[in-house]
């Protein structure tokens, strides 16, 4: 699994009510998380080499086939655009044919394709929620005071156990003021609580795929909630 962390974007300054440091291990565990969901949620039958007739037309697969035995060296992973903000890297190294241009890919990929992107959308719906839990813990670090967390998103206790701002909190009604921009967050919260609630059904011995000759990974987005509520998604990549 590999990732690229990016924050939500703060102002010089800018308080951080849980600490920073609790907040990244936070969004560590909840990677994992997100991965082992995909696991659970998602599953792919081909391999990769009845991946490939999906994405390249047949002429393509013969002429790779037909050089085979010219090449002399032992194949990259080459990158694919598979899907708006997606990119399939595919490993070649021992496969029957040698690695094929990412500009050969198939222009229209609906019909073959088809349930390959509906594995991807399948995929991308779990990462875009766990995505999500992230961009709200971390608003909650820089806008909220200790109290507002607990009182409108408490998982953010169990998300930072050891975070000394929520020691002896648990369980206690505090006082808070909420932030003038809640308004835009209120659903992003509801939507975290219930993605946390269904992850943590998630069976004890469920581990994230290991790495094989697919993976995708989806770049960093900016989502929107409102004119003034955003937050940033991270680089993660999904085996197969």
């Amino acid at each position: 699994m590999r990732r690229n962390i990016r924050h939500v974007s703060s102002n010089p300054g800018e308080r951080a009510s849980i600490g920073d440091h609790y907040v990244t291990e936070a969004c560590k565990a909840i990677d994992i998380t997100c991965q082992k969901t995909v696991t659970v949620m998602t599953h792919w039958q081909h391999t990769r080499e009845t991946t490939l007739p999906m994405l390249f037309d047949d002429h393509v697969i013969d002429k790779m086939h037909a050089v085979r035995g010219m090449v002399d060296h032992r194949s990259d992973n080459i990158q694919y655009p598979i899907a708006d903000g997606a990119t399939l890297t595919i490993n070649f190294d021992g496969a029957r044919l040698p690695a094929i241009r990412a500009d050969m890919l198939r222009a229209d990929r609906a019909v073959t394709a088809s349930g390959l992107l509906a594995h991807i959308a399948a995929i991308r719906a779990v990462h875009d929620r766990f995505e999500e839990v992230k961009g709200v813990l971390r608003w909650c670090n820089k806008h909220c005071t200790p109290g507002a967390i607990r009182y409108n998103f408490p998982q953010a206790l169990k998300l930072c156990p050891t975070a000394p701002a929520f020691k002896d909190m648990d369980g206690v009604p505090t006082r808070h003021s909420n932030p003038a921009n809640i308004g835009g967050w209120l659903q992003p919260i509801k939507d975290a609580a219930s993605t946390l609630a269904q992850s943590a059904m998630l069976p004890d011995d469920i581990k994230p795929r290991d790495k094989g000759t697919m993976w995708l990974t989806f770049a960093s987005k900016t989502v929107h909630l409102s004119v003034d509520a955003h937050y940033s998604t991270d680089i993660m990549t999904y085996n197969f």
